[in-house]
């Protein structure tokens, strides 16, 4: 699964079409897990990870990209631009 994500990052011309899912997930970078070890690390939105959109279509088609925010408007922006 992760190479099918990896090649749906590097192509920008994949438009998805049929039944497709659409959700985000946040993904830990580099420098960003330095933190005082006695504070729990927050979850989700209001934190400060990386938030990637993603999209699969039922066949095995998937899209992902970097979001600079995790909200409704943003991921239905995506959903516009990738299911044709």
């Amino acid at each position: 699964m992760g190479m099918k994500i990896h090649e749906g990052m590097a192509d920008d011309s994949v438009f998805l079409s049929g039944i497709v899912e659409a959700d985000e997930t946040f993904v830990v970078t580099a420098g960003s897990r330095q933190h005082d070890e006695d504070v729990p690390l927050r979850r989700g939105r209001g934190t400060e990870q990386q938030p990637v959109l993603g999209a699969l279509a039922r066949g095995g088609k998937v899209v992902a990209k970097p979001s600079e925010k995790a909200t409704g408007k943003t991921l239905k922006a995506f959903r516009d631009s990738v299911v044709g």
